[in-house]
């Protein structure tokens, strides 16, 4: 048998991290963040308490590991080019993406959101999403006021709520709501305001 390469251990580590993550996103999501245990997410992953640790210094750096992959999942597809300005085309994309996103992996974002809803767990959290977030609500903003809307500031908060909501309605019940035609309703809805 020929040793494992490197990439062979990377690929093994990252399986194994995900694993525990996933554990941990349904413990916490079923039991709540502060009646989950290490010991019951090392359980439901099937791995060693040593391995949780070689990766994850406590359950507090493993729940905002997974609010950071949560994060990075959506925000990857904000503003592609780079260049810290967000056109109407990149706006419309970003919309497209992110419920794209969403319904290929209805079940993670299911727990992510059932777990963020438990209390104090969104404190844990929260402040380290909201710098991370804080660049592109800035650029959302500078968009918003760009496109001329009446109240920029507003304009951001409903279309925070108006994202959120279809998304909660979505993975409340895949089978039934229309996420395309919902999402191609916002970028009309956008469009017709952009005019």
């Amino acid at each position: 048998m020929c040793p494992r390469t490197e990439e062979q251990f990377e690929e093994i580590r990252t399986t194994k991290k995900e694993l525990i993550m996933n554990a941990a996103l349904e413990e916490f999501a079923e039991q709540g963040y502060h009646a989950s245990s290490i010991n019951k997410i090392t359980k439901r992953a099937g791995v060693s308490k040593g391995l949780l640790y070689n990766y994850f210094e406590s359950k507090e750096a493993l729940l905002k590991e997974i609010m950071k992959q949560a994060h990075d999942k959506i925000w990857v597809y904000f503003d592609p080019n780079h260049d810290g300005v967000l056109t109407n085309e990149e706006f419309y994309y970003f919309i497209e993406q992110n419920f794209k996103v969403v319904k290929e992996n209805v079940n993670f974002w299911r727990l992510f959101s059932v777990t963020m809803l438990k209390p104090n767990v969104s404190q844990l959290v929260g402040k380290d999403f909201e710098e991370k977030s804080e660049h592109y609500l800035s650029m959302l903003l500078d968009f918003f006021k760009r496109n001329k809307c009446d109240n920029p500031e507003e304009e951001l908060i409903i279309f925070s709520a108006l994202i959120k909501g279809i998304t909660i309605m979505f993975i409340g019940n895949p089978e039934i709501l229309p996420l395309k035609k919902y999402e191609t309703s916002v970028i009309n809805y956008y469009k017709k305001k952009f005019k």
